[in-house]
């Protein structure tokens, strides 16, 4: 599972331009949550901005949370495994089923 969500980090950070094609790289750190099927990733870079400080919840199964954004759609649509996506000011937690491992 981690390999998917890798690896859809990795395709939408690059970028097509005029006949060349830009790669930019991103550290991501990874930090447990107390839930143990949820997964914190932290970027090092804003994620979810708003003024008061509140994030963004997307569950799986509520197609109305995952097309109001882009990253908790692509994020859902990775895997089956991915139940929720949380996008806080700086990390996102993603959330998987209960009897999925995480190095799928």
């Amino acid at each position: 599972m981690l390999a998917t969500l890798r690896r859809s980090v990795t395709s939408s950070i690059v970028s097509k331009t005029i006949g060349r094609t830009i790669s930019r790289s991103l550290f991501i750190q990874t930090a447990e949550t107390p839930n143990p099927h949820s997964l914190k990733f932290i970027p090092g870079r804003p994620v979810y901005i708003t003024e008061d400080d509140s994030g963004y919840y997307a569950k799986s199964t509520d197609m109305n949370s995952i097309t109001a954004s882009p990253l908790a759609k692509r994020l859902i649509r990775s895997t089956d495994a991915v139940t929720g996506v949380y996008l806080g000011s700086d990390f996102v937690t993603v959330t998987k089923l209960p009897n999925m491992p995480w190095d799928r």
